[in-house]
């Protein structure tokens, strides 16, 4: 009988003459499978799948009775269900786009979707505009840069973003936050459901806009894991302090309002304070950012804090 040993996708096989080998591949689609039987002297000769397990006979083309190493490669692809967030996308080539969708399961995953800039009733852009929610199905295979959808879903149409200039101002500045704090394959469960409750939020009529953006970077802080633990921190942890000591008060009153009330915050503040407040939060985040560039949205982002 032949010795059968897994690493990752490789099986290591030791055997002599003829074998055969019957392997489960759960969660496979078979045509998702490609096989590289990787030994000299040796013929695969039948490579067959029935459900799940995967039939294959192998034989040596030596004759002699010692037992030999054998090292199939299976590169896979997996089938995979997923909520993703849809980040940015562009274009390729005439009717193609490549765009990056922060899923729940996988993280930060960039797809390839064919056809989808075509003019015709048949075309699903609108699926992949920033901060779109997505019920996802996936073709995930490991060591890839770009991957493929095989269906997406809207998983809840936006009632107010695309419509209210303030609230589409303000997803674009999220996504802006978003990219610059995670990486390809970054994945983190509890940061993706916190995005996908702002997003709700962000769409809801009851949400004062003029709070949220200060909300958010504060709360992704302690996600990302260099949240301080009360509003003192957020003052005290930062190289520059903008604030006069007639405005310290009102400000660590305020921001405690923020940590505690959240996104339902309706302390009533100046639009300088709050402003200044913002322009204080992005400099906390350039410490902890590779890339401490300016953000393209936030002129805007202020008007909207007014």
């Amino acid at each position: 009988m032949p010795q059968v040993f897994f690493r990752g996708q490789e099986i290591d096989v030791i055997a002599k003459g003829c074998f055969r080998l019957k392997i489960l591949l759960e969660y496979f689609r078979p045509e998702a499978i490609s096989t590289n039987f990787q030994y000299p002297h040796t013929n695969l000769s039948t490579l067959g799948f029935k459900g799940y397990f995967i039939y294959l006979t192998a034989e040596t083309l030596r004759n002699d009775d010692r037992s030999r190493r054998f090292t199939l490669d299976f590169s896979f692809t997996m089938i995979r269900k997923t909520s993703g967030i849809v980040l940015s996308s562009i274009r390729y080539k005439d009717t193609s786009i490549i765009v990056k969708i922060f899923t729940r399961e996988l993280g930060l995953k960039s797809y390839l979707i064919n056809g989808v800039r075509s003019i015709g009733k048949g075309s699903k852009m609108a699926l992949y505009q920033p901060l779109t929610l997505l019920d996802l199905v996936v073709y995930n295979k490991e060591n890839s840069g770009l991957q493929r959808i095989s269906e997406a879903k809207l998983q809840r149409a936006h009632q107010r973003i695309p419509f209210d200039f303030s609230r589409t101002s303000i997803a674009l500045f999220m996504t802006e936050v978003i990219n610059r704090n995670i990486y390809e394959n970054y994945q983190n469960e509890l940061l993706f459901d916190f995005l996908a409750e702002s997003v709700i939020a962000l769409d809801q009529g009851e949400t004062l806009l003029a709070h949220f953006p200060l909300v958010f970077l504060i709360e992704k802080a302690k996600y990302l894991g260099f949240s301080p633990e009360d509003a003192e921190g957020f003052l005290s942890e930062s190289n520059n302090q903008p604030f006069t000591l007639e405005e310290l008060p009102v400000t660590l009153n305020y921001l405690q309002k923020l940590l505690d009330e959240k996104f339902q915050c309706c302390e009533k503040i100046s639009g300088s304070l709050r402003r200044k407040l913002l322009d204080h939060l992005l400099d906390f985040y350039a410490q902890h950012m590779e890339n401490p560039s300016s953000f393209k949205s936030l002129a805007i982002i202020r008007q909207v804090m007014e």
